[in-house]
């Protein structure tokens, strides 16, 4: 049975990187589902607070907006196939456990 997973992708700014943990604390409460987190670690103001980080680094040419863009847009070179992925933004707060229903 393939593994759910969430996926949640920041770099840059302390701002995006605090909206992350705000909502990756609230996700955390109301599912027992892996979270994952792709960031350039090079890039951040403050460093991201989890257990299971991927780490790429992105061209150095790129803003930290379009550093952001390549990572969303590449998940599916970064992430492992063969589980259920649900990718969130950073300011999508969970709620309820019904937001494993989205598998």
């Amino acid at each position: 049975m393939k593994e759910k997973k969430f996926v949640f992708v920041v770099c840059g700014e302390r701002a995006h990187i605090d909206t992350l943990h705000f909502s990756l604390k609230a996700l955390k409460h109301f599912s027992p589902n892996e979270i994952i987190i792709v960031t350039d670690s090079r890039r951040n103001e403050i460093p991201v607070e989890h257990d299971n980080i991927i780490d790429i680094h992105t061209p150095s040419i790129f803003d930290h907006h379009q550093a952001s863009i390549y990572l969303k847009t590449g998940l599916h070179n970064i992430i492992p196939a063969g589980n259920l992925y649900c990718y969130l933004d950073t300011d999508v707060v969970a709620l309820s456990e019904e937001v494993n229903k989205i598998f």
